[in-house]
């Protein structure tokens, strides 16, 4: 055969393999139309059971939890970096350019009829250059995973140390206790079940939890920052002097042009939930009846860009309300702690000191 009728052959393949995948959302479950009806009726059903794409709030908890996480906790640190006035902008600028990416991806696997990240990749730039990219990929999702883990270690450090009868002399838990072991335990029985799981469509229970969990973490974090907080609390209350214009400007600019290159990236990892966006697209389920005044043959792109469309929808809910959070816990954690801003904004709260019960759960 010659390379066009190759090419051909392949183009007609591939066309049919997308119909036969996207089969399943064309059509409703059950219908089982009398094989006697008229052409008419069989155009009307049809007509019926073509639908246009809906979301479930599950589809917004998905990129949420996608997006929020680990980076949340270096906001703070981010921002004193930053200051208040360069913060907020590089927040907004980095929420805005996240939903831009978002939309383009979303694009490109409409136009490639592709649903993977990584089929999309091959198809934009070849299968030779997909290979960096699957590369540079593979570190990126293995970085994110050890910064999640050494988060989780951090955490759970922090809330056993709060558990006083577990440090009791006597105690049997101090011998055998140790933040790697830990760490070890809850990836082992928690962290790796979620991460063997292949649809994110299994997942939207736990990224629910997992974003009602960062509410909650801001909402602790804006509570201690007023009754406490150095700037807003007690820690101001307590200062002898009124802060001078100086200290003002500490807080409202950057440091240095070096400090903000250096927070930069970790408010760009804060947003980072693109290689997830692909599936997230794939998944959603289809609802309303639209008018389909096709033939016998799926009208496929119709499809996809109202589910393109739904997906825009999605993209901006979730980004809005994770920008909210991310603003709230960046600015009210640098004031509450101002120069004494950690890396890790649960170190500030000294909770196995404190005993502080907010801040402990």
């Amino acid at each position: 055969k010659t390379p066009s009728a190759m090419d051909s052959m392949d183009s007609t393949t591939l066309r049919q393999r997308e119909r036969a995948d996207l089969e399943p959302l064309l059509h409703e479950e059950g219908n089982n139309a009398s094989d006697d009806d008229d052409e008419s009726h069989h155009h009307h059903e049809h007509t019926k059971a073509t639908r246009c794409p809906n979301f479930s709030p599950g589809s917004i908890s998905n990129l949420c939890s996608a997006t929020l996480g680990a980076g949340a906790l270096s906001l703070p640190y981010a921002i004193s970096m930053t200051g208040i006035i360069f913060g907020v902008m590089f927040l907004l600028l980095s929420a805005y350019l996240t939903i831009i990416s978002i939309n383009i991806i979303i694009e490109a696997c409409v136009v490639t009829q592709q649903f993977k990240f990584e089929d999309v990749s091959k198809r934009l730039v070849g299968p030779h250059m997909s290979i960096a990219l699957e590369a540079s990929l593979l570190v990126f999702c293995f970085g994110t995973a050890v910064a999640y883990i050494v988060a989780v270690g951090d955490i759970l450090d922090q809330g056993l140390h709060s558990i006083t009868f577990l440090w009791e002399p006597d105690s049997k838990f101090v011998s055998i206790y140790s933040r790697e072991r830990v760490m070890i335990l809850f990836w082992t029985f928690m962290l790796l079940p979620l991460s063997l799981q292949t649809k994110l469509k299994r997942l939207e229970k736990f990224s629910s939890l997992g974003v009602l969990s960062i509410i909650f973490l801001v909402i602790a974090a804006v509570i201690h920052s007023i009754i406490h907080g150095d700037v807003i609390g007690s820690g101001a209350n307590s200062q002898e002097e009124a802060a001078t214009s100086a200290e003002v400007n500490s807080l409202l600019w950057p440091k240095s042009f070096v400090s903000m290159l250096q927070a930069f990236p970790i408010i760009i990892f804060a947003f980072s939930c693109q290689v997830n966006v692909c599936q997230i697209y794939e998944e959603l389920k289809p609802a309303s009846s639209i008018t389909d005044t096709s033939d016998d043959v799926p009208n496929v792109m119709t499809l996809l860009k109202l589910k393109q469309q739904m997906m825009t929808t999605i993209t901006r809910n979730g980004i809005l309300l994770c920008t909210i959070l991310y603003l709230l816990i960046g600015v009210f954690g640098f004031l509450d702690f101002t120069k004494t801003t950690t890396d890790d904004i649960l170190i500030n709260y000294c909770i196995q000191v404190t005993h502080d019960a907010l801040m402990t759960a």
